[in-house]
Order: C-alpha cells, then sequence, then structure tokens
C-alpha cells in the first residue's frame, strides 16, 4: 500500500465522457483481492454493499454521525456519487425518496441492481455530479457526498448545483479523504511520517492490492470556503477517530494518531 503525489499539470488520467470539464480521475484496476488491505482512499472499494446502516466513511462508528442524518421517512434526499450503493438502499430502506447520481455508469448499474435486490426505489441518474437538471429548485431536503468529491477537481460546481435544488435550512454533508491520511506514512507501529506537503495542490495517488487510483487533495480551508461561496453555512465540521476492526479491508496502524476522514456540513441560507 502506498501514496504519491501526482502533478496537476502532468497528463490527465482519462475520465468518463459524461464528467464535463470536472476532471474525473478513474480508478484503473482489477477488482481488489479478498482479504487485502487497501488504502482508506480506495473506499468503498473493497467492501460489500451493507444496506443495514449509513455508511460515513472508511472504519466509521459513531452517535454523532448518526444524527447528521435523524429520521429521513418521507424526506427527499439526494446523493451525489453512489459509492456502492448501499447508502442510497439504506436510505430508502428507512422511508426516504432518493435521489442519486453518479458519473460511472458501472457504479450506476451495481446501485440499481443492489436496490432492485432489496426491493426499493431509488432515481438514479448517470452524469455529471454538477448538472442536475432532472431536479427543481428548492426540492430537496438533504443531501449527501460520501467520499465522491475527491474525484472532482472543481467544487464549487457541485456545491452551487446541490444549493439551487436544496429547500432552505437544508443540508449538504460531505466526507472526504482527511489531508493527513494521505500527507503521512506510517513506517512502523506508532511512528509516522510527513510524507507530502499538507498545502501541495498535486493530485494524489494511491496504490495497493492490485488496485490504484488517483485523487484531488480538497483541504478544509478549500471545502469551507467553497461552500460559503455557494450559499452554504458551514456549521459542523468533524474529524473522527476510526475504529478498525479485524476484518476491514483498511487496516493501518496510522488510525490510532489521524482522523482518516474529514467531515463536513453546510446549511443552506435562507434568502
Amino acid at each position: 500500500m502506498g501514496v504519491s503525489a501526482r502533478s496537476g499539470s502532468s497528463k490527465q488520467v482519462p475520465r468518463h465522457p459524461s464528467a464535463g470539464n470536472l476532471h474525473l480521475p478513474r480508478t484503473r484496476s482489477q477488482p481488489a483481492t479478498k482479504g487485502a488491505t487497501l488504502s482508506t482512499l480506495a473506499y468503498p472499494l473493497g467492501l460489500e454493499p451493507n444496506v443495514g446502516s449509513f455508511e460515513f466513511g472508511p472504519n466509521l462508528s459513531s452517535e454523532v454521525l448518526d444524527r447528521l442524518i435523524g429520521n429521513v421517512e418521507g424526506k427527499r434526499i439526494l446523493e451525489v456519487g453512489v459509492g456502492n450503493g448501499s447508502n442510497a438502499v439504506a436510505l430508502a430502506l428507512a422511508g426516504a425518496r432518493v435521489i442519486a447520481v453518479d458519473s460511472d455508469a458501472d457504479r450506476v448499474a451495481a446501485a440499481r441492481a443492489l436496490a432492485e435486490q432489496h426491493g426499493v426505489r431509488i432515481e438514479l441518474h448517470h452524469g455529471d455530479l454538477a448538472e442536475l437538471p432532472f431536479i427543481r429548485a428548492d426540492a430537496i431536503d438533504m443531501a449527501f457526498s460520501i467520499y465522491s468529491l475527491q474525484a472532482v477537481e472543481d467544487l464549487g460546481r457541485v456545491f452551487r448545483q446541490v444549493e439551487r435544488v436544496l429547500r432552505n435550512e437544508g443540508t449538504l454533508t460531505v466526507t472526504l479523504p482527511h489531508p493527513l491520511e494521505y500527507c503521512t506514512d506510517a513506517d512502523s507501529p506508532g511512528a509516522l511520517r510527513i510524507s507530502r506537503s499538507l498545502f501541495s495542490e498535486d493530485q494524489v495517488g494511491w496504490s495497493g492490492a492490485g488496485v490504484e487510483g488517483t485523487i484531488y487533495a480538497h483541504s478544509l480551508s478549500t471545502v469551507f470556503r467553497e461552500m460559503s461561496r455557494s450559499n452554504l453555512r458551514v456549521d459542523m465540521v468533524l474529524e473522527p477517530q476510526p475504529t478498525v476492526t479485524a476484518d476491514s479491508p483498511y487496516r493501518s496502524s496510522k488510525a490510532d494518531w489521524i482522523p482518516a476522514t474529514l467531515v463536513i456540513r453546510g446549511r443552506k441560507e435562507g434568502v
């Protein structure tokens, strides 16, 4: 398993034609070997879909996080990026009316198959994460983007579109890889080494278990700034400590020292 910097000025990784000008780096790999250890940057790759709960990121289990959802019955919820489809299905099983969009046709197909398997209806769209013409303004109660926006260079485009479709006081909750996760390496248990500047805006490459991919490095200040510019008032920032189980594909000695995930929520301001 490794993490490396890739210059933003270098040749771009091929992206899905539906991505518009959002520069979506694609994971290039064979399926991860079962039981192999993966970088948390690969999340949710390597996990079996779990529709029994809403997952915010790798190795996260917290009542505080659960309170970010609350009672979803009857609410219209937008998911920006479907991951392995389990969160959208979990919300639908809890009584929410779910709309989900993803730029990857395979992920959309997997989410649709999972929804059919569990007998729930989800409105799924394949397309640019920052283009939501299928949703009218002020129609969504809450939105989530779980480990998806690290694949997007221009966060502001996405946030502005989500703000348009949110009702007043509606929320967008975003989880992303924490900068400390990809700026450090664990040379040995209990010893961390800074391997990358926190100020670098270069893309970050990860690899492990026959899998590799590339993400954009979004700092907390960048996410905060782009939310604020999009009329989304940040009302919660969390850096939860990971809880690593023996069967987690994201096992790392860093979990005792630094957060792997950044959680940030913005609330649409009334006009």
